[in-house]
């Protein structure tokens, strides 16, 4: 598996006539280890990038095979943040998501076959960039404090508090950053559709 700072490379046993003894693996062009059998860890890599990594084979009498190449590409760096939930007494209302800068769908919730009053912690690493995090009622009353106490806070893994609330209509939206990235006007939003 690939990670942030590690990846972990497996091949096909090269033949010899003479009796391959083991295998080069570069990175980048610069010898990065040698191994007799079919596996590498490469570690101390850095996130988010690509590097070219060959294996060559080798044999007793010294001969090199030609290069196995491909391009390995670490996980990007991503910073966790963690939302408490507290639900109220209709939790099949609720749903939440974390969309990022494009717009796609990175983390979501619902609840419905949640027991009330309940409170959820979900943690998720997200890669450095924008977010908006946006909780849904769908009857329109939000999740405090007509039926139950719900409540919710985002935090990052400093403990900041990204966004809060429990009162709103039928969503809140709330926009924050993690790793460094920066908003050019932070905002929330509230919309209700609730009829009466």
């Amino acid at each position: 598996g690939i990670t942030q700072t590690s990846a972990n490379l497996s091949w096909t046993a090269s033949t010899d006539n003479v009796g391959v003894t083991g295998y080069d693996i570069r990175v980048n062009g610069t010898l990065n280890g040698s191994t007799a059998g079919t596996t590498y860890a490469l570690s101390g890599l850095t996130a988010g990038t690509t590097y070219a990594v060959s294996v060559t084979a080798k044999d007793a009498a010294g001969n090199f095979s030609s290069a196995s190449s491909i391009n390995v590409t670490t996980l990007a760096a991503c910073s966790n943040v963690t939302l408490s939930l507290t639900l109220d007494n209709y939790p099949e209302e609720t749903s939440w998501t974390i969309k990022n800068s494009s717009g796609a769908t990175v983390a979501s919730g619902a609840y419905n076959s949640t027991q009330d009053g309940i409170t959820i912690t979900s943690t998720n690493c997200l890669v450095t960039g924008c977010y908006t995090f946006t909780i849904n009622d769908a009857y329109g009353d939000g999740i405090c404090c007509a039926y139950g106490n719900g409540s919710y806070t985002l935090r990052d893994a400093s403990g900041t508090t990204l966004a809060s609330g429990g009162s709103f209509g039928s969503s809140m939206a709330h926009n924050f950053c993690v790793g460094g990235a920066v908003l050019s006007g932070e905002q929330s939003v509230s919309v209700s559709e609730h009829e009466d």
